[in-house]
């Protein structure tokens, strides 16, 4: 379990850091959990304050009039900061198995008006021969979750939910179940 960042990650991010810890542990001697392998993903968590600086550095100001797909070419077109881009970097040479690109808001596990599902998920098959396109295209899914926080549907539920928009986003990158198999 990694973690990019010193922010907020996110109500999915914490459960899945509090299993983790749970799970260094072990269990106690003669418990089931000690008896069994339980393991989770590797897992990086982004935490918010990536999101916030990608925001402040690119001076991003949307209108709630535009559409998905203006938000999303407004969010890749703009650069990741240099610190998480170097943070990614280094997380990527680790891992070339296939990934997940989750959000993990900070509204998103509320108690009241959550917002589970409202926002993107990437899967990358990370399996491209050249290092620096699988970067882009672990910075591209980064980004496009980052944009979420604007697409349609969670700004409806804002709407209806009677929130403004001061939500930021945590991101869980996550390894994926799987091996390569027959050139698949």
């Amino acid at each position: 379990f990694v973690k990019i960042g010193n922010g907020s990650m996110g109500g999915k991010a914490r459960g899945l850091a509090f299993l983790w810890a749970l799970l260094q542990g072990g269990g106690q001697i003669g418990s089931r959990l000690a008896e069994q392998r339980v393991t989770i993903p590797i897992t990086c968590v982004i935490t918010a304050d990536g999101f916030s600086a990608f925001i402040a550095e690119n001076g991003l100001s949307l209108q709630p009039s535009m559409s998905d797909e203006q938000v999303a070419d407004i969010f890749l077109d703009a650069p990741l900061p240099a610190w998480l881009r170097q943070e990614l970097r280094a997380f990527l040479q680790k891992c070339d198995s296939p990934l997940s690109v989750r959000s993990s808001s900070l509204l998103e596990d509320g108690h009241f008006r959550p917002y589970a599902g409202l926002y993107s998920t990437f899967f990358l098959a990370n399996n491209h021969p050249d290092f620096n396109e699988r970067l882009a295209q672990l910075e591209s899914a980064v980004k496009l979750v980052y944009a979420s926080t604007w697409f349609e549907g969670p700004m409806a539920f804002s709407r209806v939910a009677g929130h403004g928009r001061d939500d930021a986003m945590a991101v869980i990158i996550q390894r994926l179940a799987g091996s390569a198999s027959g050139g698949y």
